[in-house]
């Protein structure tokens, strides 16, 4: 099992939320309309996820990312989720039932040291809400999901987390819950490696302890 972590903008010790404005026509990436999946868009980095190394990624118009998934899904889910139309190998910034319509609202800029994804003013299907996120990919495995301007009544029905490749181990952040706001930021990151815990979870009775090993590898 892999270890992730997550915190936000609202806590004192989470990341800033800095947005990167890459909304130029050369970044536009070729999608458009209602669930529709663009494969392989270079990283321009190999990214550590879940044991696996990936140098592409698949976008698709419903907020969500996937390394191998060539899915359409619309239909948002808790993660960690096995079911026939969640992706495998996820990263969810904003995983719900978008619709670009005939606009390129999808962008992608890799400099080497970080790649992003921004989805710019892409409406909720059928409705007049827009969302501006993105998702900003390190090399070193640290994912940072930003929003800078989320409109409209709906915005508590997205799945925002990450999965693996079995779909048997994931992190989720919130599903179909009041949560979003304008220039917040997420941070999802791999758990230090130096650090290991013994036994790594567990349960006792009120009023008793148990020894607990901290390994710290320097």
């Amino acid at each position: 099992m892999f270890g992730y972590e997550w915190r936000d903008s609202d806590d004192p010790h989470g990341p800033a939320f800095e947005w990167v404005d890459i909304a130029t026509p050369q970044n536009q990436l070729p999608l458009v309309g209602d669930d529709a999946t663009l494969a392989d868009v270079p990283i321009g980095f190999e990214f550590p996820f879940y044991g696996g190394s990936f140098h592409t990624i698949n976008v698709c118009t419903n907020g969500w990312l996937s390394f191998t998934s060539h899915l359409t899904s619309y239909y948002n889910q808790p993660l960690p989720n096995s079911g026939p139309n969640v992706p495998e190998n996820l990263l969810a910034p904003f995983w719900d039932d978008l619709d670009t319509g005939a606009t390129r609202r999808i962008y992608a800029h890799s400099d080497g040291t970080r790649f992003i994804v921004s989805y710019v003013g892409v409406p909720r299907f059928d409705t007049s809400d827009t969302c501006t996120f993105q998702a900003v990919l390190y090399p070193s495995g640290r994912l940072v999901c930003q929003y800078l301007e989320m409109r409209g009544s709906g915005l508590a029905e997205a799945t925002i987390g990450i999965q693996n490749a079995t779909r048997d181990d994931g992190l989720q952040v919130v599903y179909n819950a009041a949560y979003m706001h304008d220039n917040l930021a997420i941070e999802i990151a791999p758990i230090p490696e130096w650090a290991r815990v013994n036994p790594s979870g567990g349960t006792i009775a009120a009023g008793e302890c148990a020894p607990v090993t901290l390994m710290l590898n320097a």
